[in-house]
């Protein structure tokens, strides 16, 4: 499902820069694919998925390729007043921390609220040229949008936000980072 509001979140973010664009969604489920992006986290980067997935996509007959990969970062989660985390993450998902001191923002002067539950997304979108396989514009996405844990859910950031919540909040965050850098890329691509 994640895939897909990527997916749909690009189609999306190209329609509104170029309203004269057609673009096709392509979306290939093989496991082969999916390894050789994991593996270009590592090295090889975009070149390396572009050119797993080049025969697919040049079914397409298009001139560009808009391809979305994972990226991989230091957390850094969005709170009122910083960044916060630990560790690397990398693609879509969630972040948990179920115990930092965190401020609310709805907080008043003092009052403290314990851990958070944080959507995250870690991706680069690219604009390939299919012709040659040049990688015309790249950027990268560190994005977060971090909920504190209210005194009902302490201990468990995973309930502060209902399942329905959270597929909501992750979809909005996708499709405003697809729709921050997709029009960047395009425009320098």
């Amino acid at each position: 499902s994640l895939d897909r509001a990527m997916l749909l979140a690009v189609d999306e973010a190209v329609r509104k820069a170029d309203p004269a664009a057609h673009p096709v969604l392509l979306a290939p489920r093989d496991p082969k694919l999916f390894e050789v992006a994991t593996r270009s986290l590592d090295g090889g980067g975009t070149a390396a998925v572009f050119e797993a997935v080049r025969a697919v996509a040049s079914k397409a007959n298009a001139t560009h390729l808009i391809l979305v990969t994972k990226h991989r970062h230091r957390a850094m989660l969005r709170l009122p007043d910083g960044h916060v985390g630990d560790g690397v993450l990398e693609g879509l998902g969630f972040y948990l921390d179920h115990g930092s001191a965190t401020r609310g923002s709805g907080a008043m002067m003092g009052d403290v609220e314990r851990g958070f539950i944080s959507p995250y997304t870690y991706f680069k979108v690219a604009v390939i040229e299919m012709s040659s396989g040049r990688i015309a514009a790249e950027e990268y996405v560190v994005g977060s949008l971090a909920h504190t844990v209210t005194s009902g859910t302490i201990g468990n950031a995973w309930k502060a936000l209902t399942d329905d919540q959270k597929d909501a909040e992750i979809t909005k965050l996708i499709r405003s980072e697809a729709a921050r850098v997709v029009p960047m890329v395009l425009g320098r691509g």
